[in-house]
């Protein structure tokens, strides 16, 4: 697969899993005069050794072969091809003293990988990796130095071989791997990250001079990045706050780097000021890491978290701030025995002992799981009441430790060939998701493969609103009611169907107490129909709106979101992308009395606020393609503002390097 672009790296083990050098860095510069710079006196120093790719760095910064930036004494170093490098290394290794103020900066470049074949990758992969271990017993168990490795540079579009992309990627894994085995001796730059085209895996056509190196744009996109992780590097990191000082914050529960998942957050900040974004990784051991980003006022940064804590964890996150006003979005990509996809939540703002679920399956061809944050210093006590569709309440017990997440299977504690909702209770604050992944109607030869996620709702209501919804070929709808009361539940449901798709449409359900009830959309609307739902009931309910498709004939799947419990005038997503491989739209829902205009703000990492205008009628929705709206290439983030009350989500179907399938969220709707 390919890897979807990271803004911002930090950390010691800093892992992607599909990374290729671009073909043009076969030109190999002349020798460098390596003569002994002067330190800068009491700064940091790096002594960073590579060729083309490191020439062009330091000429970026000015031309010459020392530089002090940011408070960090810089010098440039020449290291040969290999299998000659090791030599220039151990020189160099030999020119400074091992302290916690010196380290040594060590990247390939292209000329190391060439091979068009298998034998010659997997030789080259060999002696790559030998040179590795070669470069960290003498800079690291030998002289004791710091170390940091460089690792490749996206390809650029003409760069097509498989083999090499297979070298590129083993070989940035086994240095991922080096730098976990190694914590506070060994980290990574991840150059690739932070210049690869999202979802392409392609070396961003505004950052390529021409050649495949790195333009300025480039080198100024690695500015923030290094700098982060030379303060990792040094221990000049700060300190993060209190989480009770943070006045934007959070949670996930759900979380997991193994080579088959790609878990990502999208940090936006649409306010006014420039921000800084903790992220607190809690491992199932009770281990946490702390990590920071920084993100620009009216902008958003992009975290791959595989970088961040390193391969095979399980791990839930807090990432706050103490700017008021941001948003945070984890969306995955994974390949899950098979089934491919993608899901994505907005976090939860706070821990609550009470989770709800209305969706939920152990049919063939679904496994379920609940996944449980404890942010807490106690363990957790659980309950878990699965309500069965036609047979009643299920309760199982589950702990979880103090700073550490848990998972459930729920084959494993209600059986299989059951329709369930879930009611998660909690003698101490938590937060709980539940990932779901599906071969949809294998039987019925659909094969729709992907995967879902929702964070639970903390309280039934009598209201849940959906502004997304289609009954085209190709998707199939539905709507699942949960009614954990005592009592039977009666709900009435308007359809408001897109534009020219005809008038509003009023069902009504049953729901029995103690159980689930699952609402077949196409059969309610019939074919062709977009539409929005309202639904209402006198007493309290929870709904869920999960869809399967396949999408344009091409890309297979599913998404699920929690409804919104009302309608807001202002609704913000972290999440956005309007590359190659990757379709964006809004689904604005009026369900009102009065004609409603939208302010959508568009937020990109780079380059300024984009402004858009919608109408939408009283009583129906409108759908707006991101794409075409916003521009394409974009990595964004959006705010919609309206004169009246509209409920908005954000689906967004892709085909992640060949993970195809779709996610959708509902947005954030910030404290007045």
């Amino acid at each position: 697969m390919r890897s979807k672009e990271s803004t911002v790296q930090k950390g010691q083990t800093l892992l992607h899993n599909v990374l290729a050098f671009a073909a043009s860095l076969l030109v190999v510069l002349p020798l460098l005069a390596v003569g002994a710079a002067a330190p800068a006196a009491g700064e940091p120093q790096v002594y960073m050794c590579g060729r083309s790719v490191m020439d062009n760095w330091f000429t970026y910064w000015g031309d010459s072969d020392e530089v002090v930036r940011n408070g960090y004494d810089l010098i440039h170093r020449y290291a040969t091809s290999l299998p000659d490098s090791i030599d220039d290394i151990r020189a160099v290794s030999d020119e400074f003293a091992a302290s916690d103020s010196a380290a040594l900066f060590y990247k390939l470049c292209f000329v190391d990988f060439e091979g068009w074949d298998a034998g010659t990758a997997q030789a080259n992969l060999q002696r790559n990796r030998a040179d590795a271990d070669q470069v960290l017993d003498y800079v690291v168990n030998t002289r004791g130095q710091k170390l940091i490795f460089g690792n490749a540079l996206p390809r650029t579009q003409g760069e097509t071989d498989e083999w090499l992309r297979w070298n590129h990627a083993q070989y940035n894994a086994y240095l991922a791997a080096l730098a976990a085995a190694h914590p506070g001796q060994v980290w990574v730059m991840d150059l690739y990250g932070n210049l690869a085209e999202p979802g392409g895996g392609y070396l961003r056509p505004e950052y390529d001079q021409g050649d495949g190196h790195p333009d300025d744009a480039g080198y100024a996109a690695l500015e923030g990045p290094y700098f982060e992780l030379l303060a990792q590097v040094f221990g000049d990191a700060p300190t993060p706050p209190d989480p009770s000082e943070y006045n934007s914050r959070f949670y996930f529960a759900e979380g997991f780097t193994r080579s088959d998942f790609a878990e990502y957050l999208c940090i936006g900040n649409p306010t006014g000021t420039d921000a800084r974004a903790w992220s607190t990784y809690m491992f199932t051991d009770g281990s946490v890491l702390n990590r920071y980003y920084d993100v620009p006022a009216g902008s958003r940064c992009t975290v791959n978290v595989n970088d961040a804590v390193g391969p095979d964890r399980e791990v839930s996150a807090l990432v706050g701030s103490t700017t008021a006003g941001l948003v945070v979005e984890r969306p995955m990509y994974f390949d899950y025995n098979g089934l491919t996809g993608g899901h994505d939540i907005i976090g939860a703002d706070s821990p609550a002992t009470d989770w709800y679920f209305a969706e939920g399956t152990t049919r063939p061809g679904f496994d379920e799981y609940v996944t449980v944050l404890n942010p807490q210093a106690a363990e957790a006590s659980l309950t878990l009441d699965y309500m069965v569709e036609g047979e009643g309440v299920v309760s199982v017990g589950g702990t979880v430790g103090a700073h550490s997440r848990a998972t459930f299977k729920t084959v494993d504690q209600v059986g299989p060939d059951r329709d369930v909702a879930l009611h998660l209770s909690s003698d101490t604050p938590v937060v709980a998701e539940r990932p779901m992944y599906f071969d949809y109607r294998w039987d019925a030869g659909y094969g729709w493969d992907g995967g879902h996620d929702v964070l639970g709702a903390n309280a039934p209501g009598p209201d849940w609103y959906f502004a997304e919804g289609t009954t085209r070929d190709g998707f199939e709808e539905y709507l699942c009611l949960q009614n954990p009361g005592a009592a039977p539940v009666s709900v009435e449901a308007t359809y408001y169907p897109g534009p020219g798709q005809g008038d509003p449409v009023v069902r009504d359900y049953d729901i029995p107490a103690g159980e689930r009830l699952t609402v077949p959309v196409n059969t309610e609307l019939g074919s062709g129909i977009d539409a929005s739902v309202w639904l209402h009931s006198p007493d309290d309910f929870v709904a869920e709106r999960p869809m399967y498709f396949d999408y344009h004939g091409a890309w297979e799947g599913g998404h699920d979101v929690m409804g919104a419990d009302g309608a807001a005038t202002e609704w913000i997503f972290a999440e956005g992308y309007t590359g190659a491989g990757f379709e964006e739209w809004l689904c604005l829902q009026n369900s009102g009395d009065h004609d409603a205009t939208a302010q959508v703000t568009y937020y990109p990492e780079s380059g300024g606020p984009i402004a858009r205008s919608h109408q939408v009628p009283a009583r129906s929705r409108v759908t707006v393609d991101v794409n075409h709206d916003a521009g394409a290439g974009l990595a964004i983030s959006a705010r919609v503002q309206s004169d009246h009350g509209l409920i908005v989500e954000r689906p967004m179907y892709f085909d992640y390097g060949g993970w195809t399938g779709g996610h959708d969220v509902v947005g954030y709707v910030p404290a007045l």
